[in-house]
């Protein structure tokens, strides 16, 4: 899973060429927010020649391109759609027909380059109060979608509130999304954590999303990204906890049991399962060797 995602502004060749000695899991080239209106074009041109030859050792590519609702739309697909890209971030997503009209751009693209159908995916980013009523509808649209990513600033925007520090005001569009993702087989990405200088808080905050059951952040710089992966990895007793619990059940059920007790608890298949999903989610060791 997607665990660390970092925007990196397309127009920006001194940030992409630093992105070799980083290790997110995901990287964002951004031909949207990050970019001025002013500079669309320079940064689409300085993208697509990045491309030519960009390689990253272990991290994904994606590009955010501009809305299906703007001018810079169709020369950010044609930029963006290409072999070395395994998807595109789609901003203000709130419309099924928008889904089904870009799905079928990308499949034409992907025959005129040769690039093999369907390698393509979808973050699908929702961001307006419509997207978040919507977000079961979108999740299941095309196969081509990995993820549902929640944007709080413009969704604030669009309800008209303004975004605090702890967050009480998103938690009804994190549910929703969070929800909507899992029910469809997606990941679910959460919304960018803006103060750089507030790492307990960052940590804090992916804690909680990842009750919520979100799998993965947008990071909005370099800094952010070992802290959300500490965030992302249980904890030792977590782990402790659910090695215990693996090994309980499966000694019980090689007695045909389907129970076992833990710790003072009955431990049924439903507990099983989440300490499975503990031992996965323990990534830390892992993340260490890529880097």
């Amino acid at each position: 899973m997607l665990r660390s995602l970092l925007f990196i502004p397309a127009d920006s060749v001194r940030k992409i060429q630093k992105t070799q000695k980083l290790f997110p899991q995901a990287l964002i080239f951004d031909l949207e927010d990050a970019v001025s209106i002013e500079s669309k074009n320079v940064a689409r041109d300085r993208l697509s020649q990045t491309l030519q030859t960009f390689c990253h050792p272990s991290a994904r590519l994606f590009v955010r391109i501009n809305s299906l609702r703007t001018e810079f739309f169709q020369g950010d697909l044609e930029a963006a759609v290409v072999e070395n890209v395994d998807g595109l971030v789609l901003p203000k997503s709130q419309e099924v027909g928008d889904l089904l009209s870009i799905a079928e751009m990308v499949s034409s693209q992907e025959e005129q380059r040769g690039i093999p159908e369907g390698k393509i995916q979808f973050l699908v980013l929702i961001e307006s109060v419509l997207g978040v009523l919507q977000a079961l509808e979108l999740a299941r649209t095309s196969e081509r979608t990995r993820a549902l990513v929640f944007g709080a600033e413009d969704y604030c925007a669009d309800m008209g509130i303004r975004r605090s520090k702890g967050g009480q005001e998103l938690a009804y569009a994190r549910s929703v999304i969070a929800h909507a993702a899992h029910a469809s087989g997606l990941e679910a990405i959460d919304t960018v954590f803006s103060d750089l200088e507030d790492e307990s808080g960052l940590f804090d905050e992916t804690r909680l999303i990842r009750q919520m059951g979100f799998t993965g952040k947008l990071l909005i710089h370099p800094k952010q990204i070992e802290t959300v992966h500490r965030a992302f990895s249980p904890d030792l007793t977590e782990v402790a906890w659910a090695e215990r619990v693996v090994e309980a059940f499966v000694s019980a059920s090689a007695e045909a049991s389907g129970v076992a007790l833990v710790d003072g608890e009955m431990v049924d298949e439903p507990v099983f399962r989440q300490a499975r999903t503990i031992l996965r989610e323990n990534i830390t060791e892992d993340l260490k060797d890529e880097q």
